[in-house]
């Protein structure tokens, strides 16, 4: 026999809610539960992620002894601090900012594959002239003009060059010459992907008039006094990552304008020999705080890179001296 459904259902044998489960008003306000930022942290727990134990055990990478990890540790308590402490806290700006992985890599490494700041009077016994150093940089930068190269091509073939005659006496100047004509190529390879030069190109522009073959056995050479290690890391890198890791918090116009402002600071830096004492990241910092200083307080790089300030001083007066002296030989 079939069942069939009642075609109404009574409503006085339905159950009613508990005065505590029934339907609230939602104009009422109702408090949430504290959030882990609004929690007091006790000693056995993690500031950044409250609900996960702080470990036990660390490898060496996560040690404090490593720079990357504390520089990441203070930017994350200076966010904590402000989350708390909305009132007392920095500026926006300040509190925003936190370096990114590989501004914090790039950091770690800056002090790799750099030249010998006194070669000139060690390896090359102080034969080498002393204006002839600004002249091949002046030629590296020409032949990358010549070629529409950017400006951190320029930086690597400068580097190439410096950290060979590091190591190798070269007395002649057409082997000079040569050298940085082949450190241009070189470059080109590692940091133009489209724009890579021909070897004839390169050839043809050379200053005596170097052959295919010289250019080739002089890329060989450096290419075994430097061990393949080509890959150094430029004051450009450091500053477009800084600028990447800022994100939104300084406009794209304030960004392209201290970009382009840096980069005067840079080639300066770059001709002087005296700079290569300052590390990558020095430069770029003395050069930000010379061009925006408002900006480079706000970040405070200083504090948070763990920055030597008497270093710091010095590379900024000296970079301010080049200007001056650039701007005195323009008039």
């Amino acid at each position: 026999m079939k069942r069939s459904l009642p075609l109404s259902i009574d409503t006085s044998s339905t159950p009613t809610l508990p005065p505590n489960k029934m339907a609230r008003p939602l104009h009422d306000v109702y408090l949430t539960p504290t959030s882990p930022c609004e929690m007091p942290l006790s000693k056995h727990m993690n500031p950044v992620r409250p609900y996960e134990p702080l470990s036990t055990t660390q490898n060496r990478r996560d040690s404090g002894v490593d720079m990357a990890s504390d520089c990441l540790a203070a930017a994350r308590d200076q966010c904590l601090a402000a989350q708390t402490q909305p009132q007392l806290a920095l500026t926006p700006l300040a509190v925003a900012f936190v370096p990114s992985k590989r501004l914090l890599n790039l950091m770690n490494r800056q002090h790799l594959h750099l030249p010998n700041p006194f070669y000139d009077s060690t390896v090359q016994q102080g034969k080498m002239q002393n204006d002839i150093r600004p002249t091949l940089v002046n030629w590296c930068s020409s032949l990358s003009q010549e070629f529409q190269f950017n400006t951190e091509t320029v930086f690597l073939s400068v580097n190439f060059l410096d950290r060979y005659l590091s190591s190798t006496k070269v007395v002649r100047i057409q082997q000079l010459y040569l050298l940085a004509s082949s450190c241009v190529y070189l470059a080109a390879k590692f940091g133009e992907e489209l724009k890579e030069p021909c070897i004839s190109d390169v050839s043809a522009l050379s200053m005596f008039g170097s052959s295919i073959k010289d250019v080739k056995r002089m890329e060989a050479k450096v290419l075994k006094e430097l061990k393949w290690e080509l890959t150094p890391v430029s004051p450009q890198s450091i500053l477009s990552e800084l600028l990447s890791s800022i994100g939104e918090l300084f406009p794209t116009v304030l960004k392209d304008k201290i970009t382009n402002e840096c980069e005067v600071f840079f080639s300066l830096a770059l001709s002087d020999m005296s700079m290569l004492r300052f590390q990558p990241a020095m430069i770029v910092f003395s050069a930000l705080s010379l061009v925006c200083p408002s900006a480079y307080e706000r970040l405070g790089l200083t504090s948070m890179f763990r920055l030597n300030v008497n270093t710091l001083d010095v590379s900024r007066k000296m970079l301010g001296f080049l200007v001056s002296k650039q701007a005195a030989q323009s008039v």
